[in-house]
Formats: C-alpha cells, structure tokens, sequence
C-alpha cells in the first residue's frame, strides 16, 4: 500500500482546530479531522 501525503493550506488548518477545538463533534468526525491533522505533520495512517 503506498502512503498517502496530505498538504493542507492554513485556512485548512485553522478550519480543522476550529472544528476540534469546539469539542462538540461526532467521533467519525472527529477522527477524521484529527487524521487529516497528522497527515499533513507527516505522519502515515500505514
């Protein structure tokens, strides 16, 4: 399986901790922002 790269740009980012930073979100949604997250620091989900 090839490792997927992500490169977020800093609306995406700010967008991201906005949304987790709220704390009133579902778990799926949650997960996914926080993977989209360490993607983007480099980070494989492999």
């Amino acid at each position: 399986m090839k490792k997927q790269h992500v490169q977020l740009t800093e609306a995406d980012r700010s967008y991201l901790g906005d949304l987790l930073s709220k704390g009133e979100l579902k778990v799926r949604v949650q997960k996914r922002a926080m993977t989209l997250q360490m993607l983007d620091r480099g980070m494989s989900y492999v």
